[in-house]
C-alpha cells in the first residue's frame, strides 16, 4: 500500500501539474477567442460599410450609365449637324465663287460704260 500510495502520490503530482498547464491553454484561448471575436465584430463593421460603399457606386454607375446614353445620342446629333452645315458650307463657297465670277464681269461692264460714256 505505502508503495502504491507514493506511486498515486507522484501522479497526482503530475495531474497537478498538467491542470495547470491545462488552465493556462484555456486562458490564453480565451483572451485568444475574445481577440478574434473584436476582430470579427470589426470586419463585420467594415463590411457593412463596403457593402453600402458598393452600393452607392452601382447607382452612380448606373446613372453614369444614362448620362453616357444621352451624351452618345446628343454626339450623334451634332455630327449629322456637322455634316449638313459643311453640306451647306460647300453649296455657299460655290454660290461665293459664282456671285464673284458674276462682280467681275459687272465690273467689266462697268468700266466699259465708263470709257464708252467718256468717249
Amino acid at each position: 500500500l505505502e508503495a502504491s500510495n507514493s506511486e498515486l502520490q507522484t501522479s497526482n503530482s503530475g495531474l497537478h501539474a498538467s491542470n495547470s498547464g491545462l488552465q493556462a491553454a484555456i486562458s490564453e484561448l480565451e483572451a485568444s477567442d475574445s481577440e478574434l471575436q473584436t476582430i470579427n465584430s470589426e470586419l463585420q463593421t467594415t463590411n457593412s460599410g463596403l457593402k453600402a460603399a458598393i452600393s452607392q457606386l452601382e447607382a452612380s454607375n448606373s446613372e453614369l450609365q444614362t448620362s453616357n446614353s444621352g451624351l452618345h445620342a446628343s454626339n450623334s446629333g451634332l455630327q449629322a449637324a456637322i455634316s449638313e452645315l459643311e453640306a451647306s458650307d460647300s453649296e455657299l463657297q460655290t454660290i461665293n465663287s459664282e456671285l464673284q465670277t458674276t462682280n467681275s464681269g459687272l465690273k467689266a461692264a462697268i468700266s466699259q460704260l465708263e470709257a464708252s460714256n467718256s468717249e
